[in-house]
C-alpha cells in the first residue's frame, strides 16, 4: 500500500508536510499562510478540502500558522498534544485567523493511516512549545518519519526512526559557521539566539543529524528529506548551512557507519527566494 509524501515547507519561516495514502491525506504541521498552503498542495495534485486532519508537531507559530484557519473554513479537524493545544490557545491573536479553534489529542489513526508519536526536546522556558513531538505515519508497509526542531537526539528518536522507509529530518545549521559567529562582534546581536540554536532545546547541526541517522536507518530506509535548513534568509549573512553542507555530513556518517546511502532530498525554506515544495516521493 502506498504513501505519497511532499515536504510543501521547512524552515523557520513556515513548516508544512503532506502525506497522503490515496484515500487518507494528511498534513503535519501548517506554518504557512492559508493561500500559499493551499496553493503548494494544489500545485503537486491534490486539494486541500480533501485533508483528513492536520497534525502539529508543537506550539511554534512557523507550524501551526494556518491549523486554526483551515480548520474554520474546510473543517479539517486538528490534532496535537493538550499541552501543545493548551500553548497555542494561550498566546491570543489579534489576528482571527491564527486562532485555534476545536482541536484533539493524537488518535492511532486516521483513516488507514496509522499513527505514532514520540517525544522530542525543543523550545525550553522562554521558548515553550507545549509538548514537541514527532510522529511515524505508516500504511501497509509504507513508513514514513518527521522529526524536526530536535535540539538533542534521544533513544526515543532513535527507535522511532528504525526501519522507517522515509525519514524527514532536520540539519540545521554548520557547526564551523555557528561557532565562527558566536566569536565575530559582527554578529553579536545573534549571540544569545545562536546559543539557544546550540543548546538542547534548539536544532540538530549537520554532524548530529548525520550521526543520528547512522545509529537508526537501516537497508529499509530508502529516503531521506534534510529539513528546517538554515539558508535562503533576506540577509545572506543570517544563513547558517546549506543542503551541500548537510548531505555531505549525512553521506560521510554513513560511510563511516557502513551504511548504505539512501536518495537524499533537499527541502526548502521561504526568504530571499520565496521557496519551494520537496520532490513528491511515492512510495509503493
Amino acid at each position: 500500500m502506498p504513501l505519497s509524501i511532499c515536504v510543501l515547507a521547512s524552515g523557520s519561516s513556515g513548516n508544512a508536510t503532506f502525506v497522503s495514502s490515496g484515500n487518507t491525506h494528511l498534513l503535519i504541521d501548517s506554518g504557512l499562510s492559508t493561500t500559499e498552503l493551499q496553493r503548494r498542495i494544489k500545485a503537486i495534485g491534490y486539494e486541500t478540502a480533501d485533508i483528513n486532519g492536520i497534525l502539529i508537531t508543537h506550539a511554534h507559530s512557523d507550524h501551526y500558522r494556518a491549523a486554526g484557519s483551515l480548520s474554520r473554513r474546510l473543517h479539517i479537524p486538528v490534532f496535537a498534544p493538550q499541552t501543545t493545544i493548551d500553548v497555542i490557545r494561550s498566546r491570543s491573536s489579534k489576528k482571527r485567523y491564527r486562532r485555534l479553534g476545536s482541536a484533539d489529542t493524537v488518535p492511532d489513526a486516521i483513516g488507514d493511516i496509522s499513527i505514532k508519536c514520540f517525544p522530542v526536546q525543543h523550545g525550553g522556558e522562554d521558548r515553550n512549545a507545549g509538548e514537541p513531538i514527532g510522529f511515524v505515519v505508516t500504511n501497509g508497509d509504507a513508513s514514513f518519519a518527521l522529526a524536526t526542531d530536535v535540539g538533542r537526539a534521544s533513544q526515543e528518536i532513535i527507535a522511532a526512526l528504525q526501519g522507517t522507509r522515509a525519514v524527514q529530518i532536520e540539519s540545521n545549521y554548520d557547526e564551523e559557521i555557528l561557532n565562527r559567529k558566536l566569536t565575530d562582534p559582527e554578529h553579536r546581536t545573534d549571540w544569545e539566539y545562536l546559543r539557544w540554536v546550540k543548546s538542547d532545546d534548539g536544532h540538530l547541526s549537520n554532524t548530529q543529524c548525520a550521526e543520528l541517522l547512522a545509529l537508526s536507518i537501516s537497508e529499509s530506509t530508502t529516503d531521506i528529506f534534510l529539513g528546517h535548513l538554515s539558508e535562503n534568509h533576506p540577509n545572506p549573512k543570517s544563513d547558517n548551512n546549506s543542503f551541500e553542507l548537510a548531505r555531505q555530513a549525512v553521506i560521510h556518517s554513513l560511510r563511516q557507519a557502513e551504511k548504505p546511502i539512501p536518495a537524499i532530498h533537499r527541502t526548502y525554506r521561504t526568504g530571499l527566494r520565496k521557496g519551494q515544495s520537496s520532490i513528491l516521493l511515492k512510495l509503493e
